[in-house]
């Protein structure tokens, strides 16, 4: 036996379908859509030297401290920020603070600055940029899925610390900063410059702390929002 078929018009259908939901007679469960608006907390890894723990400045003026504030005026929620760092360390220096703070893999953001005490010693670039891929690639397990970001050298030469050596350190900052840009073009990483505001501090001392070398809370705000402009949180 056949069957015929039984063919709908099409506008009668969208008339029958826009009826039962006016009617509310579809019977069909509603579907909540999915809540978007609920963004992830930061936890934020500090890596670094002197400048990254704010040598000469007050806790809050740090830069470390000034992100994790202007994030949280921001609406940001911050569960955790902490610093690896400390005065002197080179790259080497950096490596053993952090097999000795032993960090999780739990961090959504990783910045790194370090290799001023390796120019300031005079240790082999080469050394550097092998401590450098090996930072790298340990920075990567902190923070698996999440944004590691580099910040250049800031160009001490400005300062009054330089002395008659502005030169030689002028040119040795920016050797060793053109390393730290390809890395970050190598490895696909947000480089954030904070050479340039660092340059300024020879004509506005206000942009240097009290032992006239190391930056102020006034540039380091400077830094902050250069990563607010170019990081995602």
């Amino acid at each position: 036996m056949s069957v015929t078929p039984i063919i709908i018009n099409r506008s009668y259908a969208l008339y029958i379908g826009l009826l039962m939901f006016f009617t509310g007679c579809s019977g069909l469960p509603v579907t909540p859509e999915r809540d978007t608006s609920a963004k992830k907390s930061i936890r934020h890894l500090f890596l670094g030297d002197s400048y990254t723990i704010g040598q000469g400045v007050a806790a809050d003026k740090r830069w470390p401290s000034q992100l994790t504030d202007s994030l949280k005026a921001r609406g940001v929620s911050v569960e955790a920020s902490r610093v690896i760092a400390k005065t002197g360390w080179t790259v080497a220096g950096l490596l053993n603070g952090i097999r000795e703070g032993n960090p999780d893999s739990s961090w959504t953001h990783v910045s790194i600055l370090i290799g001023v005490n390796n120019q300031y010693q005079r240790r082999p670039v080469k050394e550097f940029l092998m401590g450098l891929d090996t930072l790298l690639l340990q920075a990567r397990r902190f923070t698996p899925t999440g944004t590691i970001y580099l910040l250049t050298i800031p160009d001490y030469s400005y300062t009054p610390f330089a002395g008659r050596d502005s030169l030689r350190i002028r040119s040795e900052i920016e050797q060793y900063n053109r390393e730290i840009r390809q890395a970050a073009v190598d490895r696909q990483l947000i480089l954030i410059d904070v050479t340039t505001v660092s340059k300024s501090a020879g004509k506005d001392p206000s942009l240097l702390a009290d032992d006239r070398l190391h930056p102020s809370g006034k540039q380091y705000q400077v830094w902050v929002d250069s990563v607010l402009k170019r990081v995602r949180f």
